[in-house]
């Protein structure tokens, strides 16, 4: 639904009316990125995809690990499809290519300051822009409590979710 240009809280809504588990419908909702913030989005997430890649070929020119070709395969995967629920990895993997980079500068007397610090600037913006990308992507949905009167004349308390697209 939201890939053929509805809201996200006109997709909450229409899910909601047909399958009645609000909280389980809004969570898939959360974290499924609008066509409009995809399109706004996608020039940050095409610069994340490239850190990536630069990341990914440094790591295997200095360890021609297959491991690594297949690590960040993945992550760049994660991020081609805008799978924003998964960028926390991206962000976790990238820490520790930095402390791996740092560890290797300490141990190694090939890699030179200069290295170490073309790393650094490669790895800090791959920690941060995932996070800043899915906040911005996927925002979480406003929660309401609102009263209501039930069946049996009871009143009870639900949650309503607002999204904000």
């Amino acid at each position: 639904m939201l890939q053929h240009g509805l809201s996200k809280q006109e997709t909450f809504d229409n899910l909601l009316d047909k399958y009645k588990y609000a909280k389980e419908i809004a969570a898939v909702v959360r974290f499924t990125p609008s066509e409009p913030a995809k399109m706004k989005y996608r020039i940050w997430n095409y610069f994340l995809i490239a850190i990536l890649l630069v990341i990914m070929t440094l790591f295997m020119l200095s360890s021609h690990s297959v491991v690594t070709l297949i690590w960040y395969g993945l992550l760049i995967y994660v991020v081609a499809e805008m799978l924003v629920e998964y960028y926390i990895y991206v962000t976790v993997f990238s820490v520790f290519g930095l402390i791996s980079g740092v560890a290797i500068f300490i141990t190694s007397e090939t890699m030179t300051l200069l290295d170490a610090i073309v790393l650094a600037i490669i790895t800090l913006p791959s920690s941060i822009l995932p996070i800043w990308i899915a906040k911005k992507l996927c925002p979480p949905p406003i929660e309401r409590k609102e009263s209501y009167i039930n069946k049996s004349g009871e009143q009870r308390l639900r949650i309503k979710y607002e999204f904000s697209d």
